[in-house]
């Protein structure tokens, strides 16, 4: 259902609710039921260029803080100045949790998302969001607080599928690896867009022998960490734009 980025406004955010959350004591009880339900998926078709926000309901404590991850584009639009007028503080208040994450201006950069593994769907403050994924403190740490560049594994079961004749956006490592871009974002670079992102190589500051690359398909590529034990390696550059990895296993039908 995403490294320190200082740059990206996210690392600081989320390093402090998860800093004031160590204090909070355990909720009674919440209003949201977090986690996969069985038999329910959820698929964007579709998506490329599509804007999105993520909720993060922390909860939990020390030491078993959890992020849960609620995507709004399986069920709902989410513009970033639609996002950033909700209200976190009241919004954690009526859903009986200690604290919401915001991860606003996200926008898809493959052509179709499948989690197989979804959940309830939650109005958040009126933008409706459903159940992707979670995460522990230390994996919300290593890749929200990460450096740029920076490679970080999470369990994840999807499919990031990118269409033949598609163009899609590569970082070549000089050890063969292929970052694949999965999703761009506003937090650094608000002119970032779908028709633009072919230019963005002179703002990359790439580590040494590492390389940009535009390619369009000549077949489909798809994405799958189930078929690496549900392990995917991601990070992100210096712009917040967010890359998954080919060439670690077989996640990546092939290497674009």
């Amino acid at each position: 259902m995403n490294p320190t980025l200082s740059m990206s406004r996210l690392a600081p955010a989320f390093a402090s609710i998860l800093m004031t959350i160590m204090a909070l004591p355990a909720q009674a009880e919440m209003k949201i039921k977090p986690g996969p339900i069985s038999g329910v998926t959820a698929e964007v078709k579709d998506a490329r260029g599509m804007s999105w926000c993520e909720f993060g309901p922390i909860i939990g404590t020390p030491p078993n803080i959890v992020t849960h991850v609620y995507n709004s584009s399986t069920v709902d639009t989410c513009p970033a100045e639609r996002s950033t007028e909700v209200d976190l503080v009241k919004l954690a208040a009526n859903l009986d949790v200690p604290k919401v994450a915001l991860n606003p201006a996200r926008f898809w950069i493959l052509d179709r998302a499948i989690f197989y593994q979804a959940g309830e769907v939650v109005d958040f403050g009126g933008i409706k969001a459903q159940w992707v994924a979670s995460m522990t403190a230390e994996m919300t740490k290593t890749i929200i607080g990460g450096k740029p560049y920076s490679t970080a594994e999470i369990t994840r079961d999807t499919e990031w599928f990118f269409a033949k004749g598609k163009p899609v956006y590569l970082l070549r490592a000089p050890d063969g690896k292929v970052w694949v871009m999965q999703v761009y974002s506003h937090a650094v670079n608000k002119t970032l867009a779908v028709d633009n992102l072919h230019l963005i190589g002179s703002k990359l500051v790439l580590p040494k022998g590492w390389k940009f690359e535009v390619k369009v398909l000549d077949k489909d590529l798809s994405l799958q960490p189930r078929r690496a034990k549900g392990i995917a390696y991601i990070m992100r550059d210096n712009l917040a734009n967010t890359y998954m990895g080919c060439g670690f296993d077989a996640a990546c039908n092939y290497i674009p």
